[in-house]
């Protein structure tokens, strides 16, 4: 049987690749954006955000939405990543 290699523990089917016994892998996502972020063509005065959420709220409150472009694939203007918009 195997052991974890931070606490020596046997590690069982499931367990890896994160360590069951330890402190373990933090699975949230950071929301925040260090320094601050200046949206200046969402109104008419420079806006300030600090969280991704917070991003979000300010661009749905003044009706914008982010541009979002179609790259397609080498020699192609097809994408796995991308589906039909109409």
């Amino acid at each position: 049987m195997d052991t974890c290699n931070c606490c020596k523990q046997p590690i069982e089917v499931g367990a890896w690749p994160w360590c069951p016994h330890g402190r373990g892998t933090p699975q949230v996502i950071d929301d925040t954006i260090l320094g601050g972020e200046v949206l200046e063509n969402v109104a008419d005065q420079p806006i300030t955000v600090y969280s991704k959420s917070e991003r979000r709220r300010v661009l749905r409150e003044h009706n914008v939405f982010e541009f979002v472009r179609h790259v397609g694939q080498r020699g192609s203007d097809k994408s796995p990543h991308t589906t039909r918009w109409i």
